[in-house]
This record gives structure tokens, sequence and C-alpha cells, in this order.
């Protein structure tokens, strides 16, 4: 999944008309005939984390949060169910926290968004991460414990732009007529 996300999806790739559109055909056919079985097969990697390698459910958290961005939502119901556990898993944060900020920046309504948002618990692991400073980590640079703590802070770092980006782009004044957050439901996320 991470090769057909290099050569197929990533638009950040330098690429001619004539690759772009094949890309845009591949993903089209693979959104159309296959991303929900592997979805499917993906959630049963979460579902039964623990009888998994950190590794691969780090790897398919990774794999998951780049779905989200080019596929209809309502996939990744089941998926969600596990990530608030996850953000608070040290081994698995990190990917837990790219899995949310794909969310986070996924365009959607607004209710919607908020409603993911608290249902995973995100906000209050926002709010409490505890960040050490990598200085603290230079005796041990490139090990282990560096490594997870460096992908923690990006991963945090990342899902809070998106959340930053997402909050100021939806901003009106209230009571303006473009103001998303204007019905009770959404109002209350903010009180």
């Amino acid at each position: 999944m991470q090769l057909f996300e290099e050569e197929v999806v990533d638009r950040y790739q330098q690429k001619s008309v004539t690759e772009m559109n094949l890309s845009t055909t591949m993903k089209d056919w693979f959104r159309v005939n296959q991303v929900s079985q592997v979805v499917t097969l993906l959630s049963q990697v979460l579902q039964n984390h623990a009888i998994f390698e950190s590794k691969t459910v780090k790897g398919t958290l990774k794999v998951l949060a780049t779905l989200i961005d080019w596929n209809e939502i309502s996939l990744f119901d089941d998926c969600r169910a596990y990530i608030g556990g996850f953000l608070r898993a040290s081994e698995l944060r990190a990917g837990a926290f790219q899995f949310m900020a794909a969310f986070v920046g996924k365009g959607m309504s607004e209710l919607d968004k908020l409603v993911i948002i608290k249902e995973s618990g995100y906000l209050e692991e926002v709010r409490d991460a505890r960040y050490v400073l990598l200085a603290n980590y230079e005796d041990n640079f490139g090990s282990h414990e560096y490594d997870e703590e460096k992908n923690y802070m990006t991963a945090v770092s990342n899902s809070v732009c998106h959340m930053g980006k997402w909050t100021l782009s939806a901003y009106q004044p209230p009571g303006s007529p473009e103001d998303p957050f204007k019905t009770p439901e959404s109002r209350q996320y903010f009180d």
C-alpha cells in the first residue's frame, strides 16, 4: 500500500500530464473496486492489534491515514473505534495522531468532523500531550526511543496544524450567514 501511495496517489511527486492521468485512473479504479476490502482487512488488524507486532499496526495506521484523504469517510467507521486507545499507547500514538490528522484535514461537514474529534478523545490527548524535548534524547540519538518520540512529536504537531487550519477556515463571526457552526448541535462543542 505504501508503494501504491508513492507511485499513484502522492500529489507532491512531480509527474507529467500523462502520468497524472494514469494515476487518477488507477486511483479511481482502486477506489471503486478494492478499497473497501482493503479497509476491512486493515480494520481487522486494528481490532486484533494485540496479536500483531507493533510495526504492523503502525504501518496499518499509516496506510489508513493515507486512504482517508481520497476515500469516502464512512469506510473508516470501524477503524475509528480503536483510535482513542491507540492515542494513549506509547508505541502506537504517533500513528493514531497521523490517522486523526487525516480526519481533521478531510473535507466533510463540520458537525461530522466535530463528532469524530470528540468521540476519539483527540482533544484531551493533545491537551495532555507531554512533549519531551529531543535534547533529552541526544545521548540516545538514533535509538528506538528517540525515533518514537520524534515520530510522536511530529504527528501531534501535524494534527494540531490541521486542526488550526480547519478551525481558521471554518470560523465566521457568530450569526453570519456563512457560519458553519450556527446550529445548536455544532455550537455545543465550543461551550
